[in-house]
Formats: structure tokens, sequence, C-alpha cells
């Protein structure tokens, strides 16, 4: 064997699947947006970490949910949106 026998290129491993980056983004209901938003309002304080721990969402998402709100009821949709959510009883 000479040497340039000895000086082959390195097998190919690039992989075959493709993998992104980025997750895609979650995107979120109107209706389900306004029910975490209420039992947050509700909540006593310390548990809001829970709920948003529980639901998977961040406190930005929340903050951000709450300006979307405030922009919602200022165009008139908040009490459309607050009326298609059904109420806890308490017995639930």
């Amino acid at each position: 064997m000479n040497e340039k026998d000895k000086s082959t290129s390195p097998p190919d491993i690039t992989p075959k699947v493709k993998v992104s980056r980025r997750p895609p983004r979650r995107e979120y209901a109107p209706e389900y947006k306004m029910q975490i938003l209420k039992e947050v309002d509700s909540a006593q304080f310390g548990q809001i970490g829970k709920i948003l721990e529980r639901e998977g969402i961040t406190f930005s998402i929340l903050t951000a949910w709450r300006r979307q709100r405030e922009r919602w009821r200022k165009q008139g949709m908040g009490s459309a949106l607050d009326k298609k959510i059904p109420r806890k009883t308490a017995e639930q």
C-alpha cells in the first residue's frame, strides 16, 4: 500500500433526519386564553406559578395575554369571549 491509499476521506456522517432548530410555536384559542386569565385573576397569592407550570406557559406569555385582553375589551370583544367560557361551579 502506498501513502495515497491511506489518506481516504472520512465516511459521510450527515444525519438522514432533518433537525429543526426551534420547535413550532404553540397557538392558543382566545377562549383558552380567557379561561386561564380568569383562573389566574381569581388565584390566591402564590398559586399563579402553579397554574402556569401546570399549563406549560411562561409568565411572559401570561403578560402578553393580559395586554391582548385589554385590547379585546377596548375593541368590544371581551364580553363576547367571556360568555363562551363555562363557569366553574363550587362542586367542580
